[in-house]
């Protein structure tokens, strides 16, 4: 987790081609990891988010090679970070940054609590929802 957070940090402040290789990197051993799971047992956590975890979903595989292909594209292309340009950014990059912590919020509610619910409902009990 602390290699992950520095990366990505690194990624978002400072930007450039070597951060988005260090990210490509890492998604693409999410990517790995997260069909090895899927493979070998349904019932084991993703271990993303540590208590808030849910089991290893196809969604993981899919988001974690779809996050890989879109970091891989700013190893291709490059963009600068917050530091480089922040005085041409709104807000000198502040909505920038709200949005990536908006994101994180947003992931960690649906590959954790979200996903967590998902799995406590039996599978053989249909969904009723209530007016």
């Amino acid at each position: 987790a602390a290699i992950e957070l520095t990366v990505g940090v690194f990624a978002i402040i400072y930007g450039g081609r070597w951060s988005a290789l260090g990210v490509t990197g890492l998604f693409a051993g999410f990517t790995v990891v997260s069909v090895v799971l899927r493979h070998r047992s349904g019932d084991v956590s993703c271990g993303c988010f540590g208590g808030l975890s849910a089991r290893v979903r196809p969604l993981h595989v899919v988001a974690n090679a779809v996050l890989g292909m879109v970091s891989l594209a700013a190893v291709v292309w490059p963009v600068p970070g917050l530091v480089a340009d922040h005085g041409r950014l709104p807000g000198h990059g502040v909505p920038d940054a709200a949005l990536v912590v908006a994101g994180a919020i947003i992931a960690v509610a649906i590959f954790g609590p979200y996903s967590a619910l998902r799995d406590a409902r039996s599978p053989n009990r249909p969904v009723r929802i209530q007016p």
